[in-house]
């Protein structure tokens, strides 16, 4: 079983056929009274990530356990951040060109990413065997990886690699990278969709070069509209202070700003963005600020007076929810707090109250994946959030554990990194769901259920089905989620939200429990009443959303 982060180099996998002229996605998501609601997805582009380190430490990652250090694999990493840097727009450049008329179709859009990934290829020829974020390829594997590209594209290159030697190779090489049929809902001539998991790569590194807001298009286009989804909750992500490469990235602010900007000019679709939270950034934050008073949640205050409904916590970076204070430092990071895994603590601790007094919610990642290092995905693990759920300070506490589903930890390889409980998560989450009222999750990057039929599937669905069955909270906490634009790097991505509906049909044939994980669930879990904090927050910035004008009329 591939793991939903896992890659494998030149790979391919057998992935459900596009969709043809004669079936259409039905309106599953209009179900609900108050609309569907895509509680895990992600709009930033590849300004906001440290490019290199996001790729090489956990993009292409198989999982948590250690990247053999193979020349392809360096000569890949370099060449997917220089097409993810090339041509990206900053928050700051995004934010001027907001408002103004556009009209660009998807294809403009597919075009300018086949550019994009011209460039970047031109860029990595010209700095073949050069230093770039730290380290070093050798010309050979950088030859062989765009020679490997070629044959997924089934491209003679000819003796001595003399294809790669013309002047226009970079833009033919990624012509034929973009030439494949898109198998989208709207039948575009082209798409970053691929049968092949390193296109498919590719392909997803040319859609991060494009504006934020292009992006959440491209989640819409594929997800939303009439009758579908109506409500999406992207989340900023903060990993610089976790990966070793100094690429230059976006600052927190500078993300919120464009992307509360983006929330604010939608008017037919409700976005409520989570800002991101790094307990490591703020803990040398505070260090190294010589005002006593120096807060290190002002970020997130901006925020969620610019229409940000929640928190976002990535804890496979390298931190506990809690207990960090007994933990050793951390020699993977290039700089640890004086005050230890206990700084860490007081700043979490600051957040969590934050949180419950001003009625925000939290979303964490919640799967054996991500890591910034080997295995410190397991700070991951659902069991880690007891100590917190538990402390009555934070009874109220609203808590997301996201990408429930795929039952790894009794599936996977055997050198995957295991949680010595030896338990699925899954089975976890179930079993604190009675205890912890506040506690839901989501199933963004299912990619099990991509693949109708197949063993994996079949698995997971039955499982699935039988936790269910012995505890009938999980149709009241579960959420849907799709993790776009993560989930663009699978093959049959466009495929989700109908194999998601499909499969909930099997596992969940009541209704009434496929409308609450589709939308009334997340709505309980954001906590979208008349009365609230969140309310009366989100009212006042949206207050000319359709969408949630729709909210206000139901209350």
């Amino acid at each position: 079983m591939h793991s939903r982060r896992g890659f494998l180099l030149g790979g391919t996998a057998a992935v459900a056929m596009p969709l043809s002229a004669c079936d259409s996605l039905p309106a599953i998501f209009s179900l609900s009274p108050k609309g569907a609601v895509d509680i895990h997805n992600h709009i930033f582009n590849g300004r906001d990530v440290p490019a290199t380190g996001f790729i090489r430490q956990v993009v292409l990652r198989d999982a948590d356990a250690p990247v053999t250090s193979g020349g392809l694999l360096e000569s890949l990493i370099k060449l997917l951040a220089l097409i993810m840097l090339s041509g990206t727009p900053t928050p700051e450049q995004e934010l001027k060109s907001l408002g103004q008329p556009q009209a660009r179709t998807p294809e403009d859009l597919l075009a300018q990413d086949e550019r994009n990934t011209a460039r970047g290829i031109a860029r990595f020829q010209r700095e073949s065997g050069a230093e770039t974020s730290g380290f070093r390829t050798q010309p050979r594997d950088d030859q062989n990886i765009l020679g490997q590209i070629e044959a997924e594209l089934g491209i003679a290159s000819g003796p001595g690699r003399t294809f790669q030697l013309r002047a226009d190779y970079p833009a033919t090489l990624a012509r034929e990278i973009y030439r494949e049929g898109t198998g989208a809902p709207d039948k575009v001539g082209r798409s970053f969709q691929s049968s092949s998991r390193l296109l498919s790569t590719i392909r997803w590194a040319g859609l991060l070069t494009r504006a934020r807001n292009d992006i959440f298009e491209e989640l819409k286009r594929l997800y939303g509209g009439e009758g579908q989804i109506r409500i999406f909750s992207p989340s900023l992500v903060d990993f610089q202070r976790w990966l070793r490469p100094r690429d230059t990235v976006s600052s927190v602010r500078s993300q919120i700003e464009v992307t509360s900007r983006i929330a604010q000019l939608h008017k037919d679709d409700l976005i409520l963005p989570f800002a991101p939270f790094c307990p490591l950034r703020a803990a040398l934050d505070a260090e190294d600020s010589e005002d006593p008073n120096f807060d290190t949640l002002a970020d997130l205050k901006y925020a969620v007076a610019r229409g940000f409904a929640g928190v976002k916590l990535y804890p496979p970076m390298g931190f506990l929810p809690m207990g960090n204070a007994n933990l050793p430092n951390r020699p993977f990071v290039r700089r640890w707090p004086l005050g230890g895994g206990q700084a860490l603590d007081d700043e979490l601790e600051k957040l969590y109250n934050w949180c419950v007094a001003e009625g925000v919610p939290i979303k964490a990642h919640a799967n054996n994946s991500l890591a910034a290092q080997p295995c410190s995905s397991l700070y991951a693990s659902p069991t880690n959030w007891v100590p917190v759920l538990a402390d009555p300070r934070y009874r109220e506490l609203r808590l997301n554990l996201a990408h429930f589903g795929g039952f790894e930890e009794t599936l996977d390889p055997p050198e995957r990194c295991r949680d010595p409980q030896g338990r699925d998560w899954e089975r976890i989450i179930a079993g604190m769901l009675d205890q912890y009222p506040n506690l839901y999750f989501d199933i963004g990057y299912w990619s099990e259920l991509l693949g109708p039929g197949s063993e994996d599937y079949e698995d997971v669905i039955n499982k699935t089905i039988a936790l269910s069955q012995s505890q009938p909270l999980i149709a009241e906490r579960m959420m849907y989620g799709s993790d776009w634009s993560m989930l663009g790097r699978e093959p049959a991505h466009n495929t989700y939200k109908l194999r998601v509906e499909e499969a909930m049909a099997r596992m969940f044939p009541d209704q009434d429990q496929r409308n609450a994980i589709l939308g009334e669930n997340a709505l309980r879990y954001l906590d979208l009443r008349r009365g609230t904090q969140q309310w009366a927050r989100l009212s006042a910035f949206f207050a000319d959303n359709k969408v949630f004008a729709g909210l206000l009329r139901r209350g």
